[in-house]
């Protein structure tokens, strides 16, 4: 069961993928933090239709909102640390692969169901590389936390019962860093390891895949 207690450090909040809601409501939730916000602990599990993830049929808004969701965790004003406890796909897989930092449960796995949902391909193959994202991609397997974390998609793999007060410490040491220094860390790494593959590329790819033109248009 997800652990429920949540720090009271003004500093750090914690956001959750809205049950059966979409990317526009995680969307406003991340608009609402204040400026005093320095950590950004996001649950990432959850089933993809229940967060909106399907490219096919999504509207024109949940796509605007995902890419403005995806933009936002790469922000360099926080540090964005993404808790999986369970089944992580769609959504809270692309959410994993923008966030800067993954924790996760022993029994927790990553599932790579949909290779056609491409706003998660650039960011996987970048966090695995090529070889290892075509594979996860083409089989559909559900990845194990530990073998996720010797893949380097996750940083940390700890006990059920002990995630949140590994995301404590976690927190902690990152609110040690100067939130100057911070930022210019995010942003040197970030720029140094951007992928290939650009958004625009990608969407042009879910337009060729779903024939969705409502993601061409959105650009």
């Amino acid at each position: 069961m997800p652990s429920e207690r949540v720090p009271f450090d003004p500093a750090v909040a914690w956001v959750d993928l809205p049950p059966g809601g979409a990317w526009a409501a995680l969307d406003e939730r991340l608009r609402a933090l204040t400026g005093h916000t320095r950590v950004v602990v996001v649950r990432a599990s959850g089933a993809r239709r229940a967060a909106g993830e399907e490219t096919a049929g999504a509207s024109a808004g949940d796509i605007a909102a995902r890419e403005r969701v995806i933009e936002r965790l790469s922000s360099p004003d926080a540090v964005f640390v993404a808790v999986v406890e369970g089944l992580c796909d769609g959504a809270g897989l692309a959410i994993a692969l923008g966030c800067d930092l993954v924790l996760a449960a022993d029994g927790a796995e990553f599932v790579f169901s949909s290779p056609e949902l491409f706003g998660v391909v650039a960011s996987l193959g970048a966090a695995v590389g090529r070889v290892r994202a075509l594979e996860l991609c083409l089989t559909g397997r559900r990845l194990p936390a530990a073998e996720a974390a010797s893949f380097g998609l996750v940083n940390l793999v700890v006990g059920g019962g002990e995630v949140v007060d590994a995301v404590d410490d976690l927190s902690a040491a990152i609110l040690g860093t100067p939130r100057d220094l911070a930022a210019e860390l995010k942003r040197a790494l970030r720029a140094a390891s951007s992928d290939k593959v650009s958004r625009s590329e990608e969407l042009a790819a879910i337009v060729r895949l779903t024939g969705d033109d409502d993601a061409r248009r959105e650009r």
